[in-house]
């Protein structure tokens, strides 16, 4: 979202208003020491553990479209739910009252909203109620299956089967409404954490010491496999934020060794760059709306950002962005402004609403997005005062669901659903 301010003596400006963390954040308690230019701080706090062997405690994270982080803990087989302060894990946050048996790891929610959990000694896909933590039914049959993700381009699950079968990579289809088709996908060693790059590319540890890249579902099949970086106890993967979602120039990955490092892939080979060190055990991890790092540590989720507090990561799922962050006029000036559709399948034509209030409406404008996803909107601001824009699109190239949602954002902060009923959420930012 977007401030827009004039004065007789300044001028105007378009003002970024960073609306969300700012309430409940906790004191700055990481499992680990940060590099230099990096930041960690705990979220979610006070899971189980398992025996100090292994040191294995929460696996599985998702953020729903509300911007709640739901975290699996396979010690206890508990759910719990997390705002966007992030908390403790307590009765007050646990979402289940009977624990889910058959050792539950990796969750996912798929585009409908539908929440999924890895059983890996069940060797089975459920669904989970997400407000009960229930279990709804099986949706499939996977030998050993630990990490899941869903595909932004075809909406299937994916599942990781880490080792114990030849199939390390498999696609589950047509399980929304019945038992799913499990196919194939990749056979590349024992794949662990799994995640999805914008463009659909597959990014997943395998072996427990390297990271791979499977190419999208709308390429040529079998998809290539390629491997990346040698990363020892590499277990959950994510990816940076690209102008271009095929290149993006790093990831991040959680390691069992109590560390997360950075592989630069603008490199060649890739460069190996320590983000925090001297943690406990990390497994999966995951991207939040607001582009940060949420991973997995033997009793908590720390959150990883930049030094600054801002963060650079390609969320999970589909979103909309808005952009530049702050710019400055005089009045009689023309703004730009560029909103990004993000894991969105054939955005060509899409129409984007931009909404201003303030003095320089009108309140909305349309825009058709081009071939890659991005809108551009221009508008002279004559008046003095403060304007508010925000983008909204109704996405309609992709497969599932079969009801286009509606997603709308802000720069630097993409959503997954409408966020307009969820920028209230702390203090605005604003110029003197």
């Amino acid at each position: 979202m977007y401030k827009i301010r004039r004065s007789v003596l300044t001028g105007w400006f378009v003002l970024l208003t960073m609306l969300f963390g700012m309430i409940g954040v906790q004191p700055a308690l990481a499992a680990g020491t940060p590099a230099a230019g990096f930041a960690a701080s705990d979220f979610a706090t006070g899971f189980a553990t398992t025996n100090p062997t292994n040191g294995v405690g929460p696996i599985g994270v998702a953020f729903d479209a509300s911007d709640h982080l739901y975290v699996m803990d396979d010690p206890s087989g508990l759910l719990y739910k997390f705002g966007p302060g992030g908390g403790a894990a307590s009765a007050a946050t646990q979402v289940n009252t009977t624990p889910i048996g058959g050792v539950p790891t990796g969750i996912a929610f798929d585009k409908s909203g539908n929440l999924y959990a890895a059983l890996q000694a069940a060797n089975q896909v459920v669904q989970v109620d997400p407000t009960t933590g229930a279990v709804l039914r099986a949706v499939a049959s996977v030998p050993c299956v630990t990490g899941l993700a869903t595909d932004p381009l075809s909406g299937d699950l994916f599942a990781t089967t880490v080792g114990c079968s030849s199939v390390s990579v498999a696609r589950i289809s047509n399980f929304q409404s019945g038992p799913g088709t499990v196919t194939t996908y990749a056979t590349i060693g024992g794949a662990d954490g799994i995640t999805f790059g914008p463009d659909g590319t597959l990014y997943a540890a395998v072996s427990n010491n390297s990271v791979w890249k499977v190419a999208r579902t709308n390429t040529s099949q079998p998809a290539a496999a390629t491997a990346l970086a040698s990363v020892p106890t590499a277990d959950g993967t994510a990816v940076a934020a690209s102008n271009d979602p095929t290149k993006p120039p790093f990831i991040f990955v959680n390691q069992n060794n109590g560390s997360i490092t950075k592989v630069d892939l603008t490199q060649s080979p890739p460069a190996l760059s320590p983000v925090v060190s001297g943690g406990t055990r990390g497994d999966f991890v995951t991207v939040g709306p607001d582009g940060c790092l949420y991973a997995t540590q033997s009793a908590t989720v720390e959150k990883v950002t930049n030094a600054d507090g801002s963060c650079s990561l390609a969320p999970v799922g589909l979103s909309i962005s808005l952009a530049p962050a702050t710019q400055s006029h005089g009045v009689g000036d023309t703004a730009a402004l560029t909103a990004t559709l993000n894991n969105v399948t054939n955005p060509a034509g899409t129409q984007v609403t931009f909404t201003v209030t303030g003095p320089n409406g009108p309140p909305t404008h349309v825009v058709a997005a081009s071939a890659g996803g991005t809108a551009t909107f221009t508008y002279t601001g004559a008046n003095a005062g403060t304007d508010t824009v925000v983008a909204t699109a109704t996405v309609h190239g992709v497969p599932s669901p079969p009801t286009a949602p509606q997603w709308s954002g802000y720069s630097h902060r993409p959503c997954a659903t409408t966020c307009t009923s969820r920028i209230f959420r702390g203090r605005t930012a604003t110029s003197p």
